[in-house]
């Protein structure tokens, strides 16, 4: 039986398959910790922080930080973000409730376009926090990609992983910091062309759609090693764009992604950091492949109908070597669901895939408007269950 432990301990165990005194808890949190404290103005850190202490929630956080360098790919400014010989320009144009944004951004190799759509401010019925929707994409063809080069920013030019170590002597034991790296597609190669049209040039021009990835990918490696070259012990890849729920296939997954994971995963074991995997959609098709690359954390697992998991068969298949992470429903069960639904749920989870190599989450945010009591069901169940499935 292992000896009492820190959050950061914990989660540590857990990512390589040693015992621990407790199943870990790290759900995404967004609006827990405030509906839980009923407390809207203090910063989500704090209240992580406050909640990671065992007289308190007993959670396991994690934290993120970025690469700090700019995606000017989602700016909807005029400002170039360093880039050089990059000039951008604005137009907005008023629909009503929303606003239509143009941006011409000029280049040593041409011109390019974009246009997106926003709600604006005050209509919730648009959602609290909405993406803009894309109504036209920078890169049009192949035309476009010497253009686009002057887009992607040299991560030399910028402090890549200035917050990590900021972030991991304040969060200390009471927690795991991760610094988040994109993959091509996600807000990248993903945003500067529409997925359909990519599913179309895989089949149909495929030398455009290789350079248009290779691109980004070059930007991924170089940005994971320069932080990974300043400490950095945690990776976190964002695959969610090239996940089974936006459209892709597992063999466009084997022949395209999969070599690009494996070489990521592969750079950061090289310096003897672990790997965190997220794709918060279907991922069932996807995970032996997953495991092949050689990933460490495999999150978010989501059970139907927000992902695909059969959580005993996953275990299965991956989870003597990966540690899975999330499973927790956060809108048919933690939001809409009852008390005892809760936590049916954590029991069921903490059984069937603990007690080593599992992290308990959520398969993403807990939203607003959840229930207080689901809440504060969710975190004592997962205290319950978290020990009883460990042993202790």
């Amino acid at each position: 039986m292992a000896a009492s432990m820190t959050s950061r301990e914990r989660l540590w165990a857990a990512a390589r398959h040693q015992e621990v005194d407790k199943i870990p808890c790290s759900p995404w949190l967004r609006q827990a910790l405030p509906i839980l404290y009923d407390d809207y103005s203090t910063d989500g850190l704090t209240l992580a922080l406050k909640a990671a202490r065992p007289e308190e929630i007993d959670l396991d956080p994690h934290f993120l930080t970025g690469t700090d360098v700019p995606n000017v790919i989602w700016s909807l400014t005029e400002d170039p973000c360093g880039l050089k010989d990059v000039r951008i320009r604005l137009s907005v144009e008023d629909e009503g409730d929303c606003e239509v944004i143009r941006r011409t951004i000029d280049t040593p190799a041409g011109q390019l376009r974009d246009a997106r759509k926003r709600p604006k401010p005050g209509h919730p019925e648009y959602g609290l926090a909405p993406d803009p929707a894309f109504l036209e994409r920078l890169v049009k063809g192949p035309e476009d990609l010497a253009a686009m080069r002057y887009l992607v920013p040299d991560p030399a030019d910028y402090d890549v992983g200035a917050d990590y170590h900021d972030m991991v002597e304040r969060v200390g034991e009471l927690g795991m910091v991760k610094a988040l790296v994109r993959s091509p597609l996600d807000h990248q190669a993903g945003s500067v062309r529409a997925m359909e049209d990519l599913m179309v040039d895989y089949y149909v021009r495929r030398e455009f759609f290789d350079e248009l990835m290779g691109i980004w990918f070059d930007k991924m490696m170089a940005e994971t090693r320069a932080l990974l070259e300043r400490g950095v012990e945690v990776i976190f890849g964002s695959w969610y764009f090239a996940s089974m729920s936006v459209g892709w296939g597992p063999v466009i997954y084997r022949d395209v992604f999969l070599p690009v994971l494996k070489a990521h995963v592969d750079l950061v074991h090289s310096y003897g950091a672990i790997y965190n995997y997220y794709d918060d959609g279907k991922c069932m098709g996807t995970a032996d492949m997953v495991k092949e690359a050689g990933v460490d954390i495999f999150e978010t697992i989501g059970p139907p109908p927000v992902g695909d998991v059969d959580l005993a068969e996953l275990k299965r298949r991956i989870g003597d070597t990966v540690c899975l992470m999330g499973y927790g429903d956060l809108l048919y069960v933690i939001k809409r669901g009852t008390p005892e639904d809760v936590e049916r749920m954590v029991k069921y989870a903490m059984e069937t895939a603990g007690p080593t190599g599992f992290i308990f989450g959520t398969c993403d945010s807990i939203r607003e408007g959840t229930p207080r009591e689901n809440v504060r069901t969710y975190f004592e169940a997962a205290r319950k269950y978290g020990r009883l499935y460990a042993g202790r």
